[in-house]
């Protein structure tokens, strides 16, 4: 299955999402840099867009905003709408992880099963 991935500067975007979670836990950049063993002012590269990550500083990091490395790369791919919807990813992720494959597999049609009913009964309103 392919998956269309539109262009955006993925070094930007995974900045945005390690400030904001990074903000959510109540971190300053200091604190984050410390804990994840890195200077302060290249956090604030970081989330700015301007470093070259390596996956060691992002696994730190991830494990330090007690998040995964595919959470902050999943919203890096995904347009982000609102904090709310990136929330809600997380959640539906999370209760993923604890299925089985079979089992993953049919809650992704019961929930598109459930859209489709929430569409049609949104536009027949």
């Amino acid at each position: 299955m392919l998956v269309y991935i539109p262009k955006v500067d993925i070094f930007k975007e995974l900045g945005k999402n390690i400030r904001s979670i990074r903000k959510q836990r109540g971190l300053t950049q200091e604190e984050l840099g410390i804990k994840a063993g890195v200077d302060p002012k290249y956090i604030g590269e970081i989330e700015r867009g301007k470093a070259n990550i390596t996956i060691r500083t992002l696994l730190n990091i991830s494990e330090v905003l007690e998040t995964t490395v595919g959470e902050l790369l999943l919203f890096t791919l995904v347009k982000k709408e609102s904090l709310e919807i990136q929330e809600d990813a997380i959640k539906i992720v999370k209760i993923l992880k604890r299925l089985k494959k079979e089992d993953r597999g049919s809650l992704v049609n019961i929930l598109k099963a459930i859209i489709s009913i929430v569409e049609e009964v949104k536009f027949s309103i």
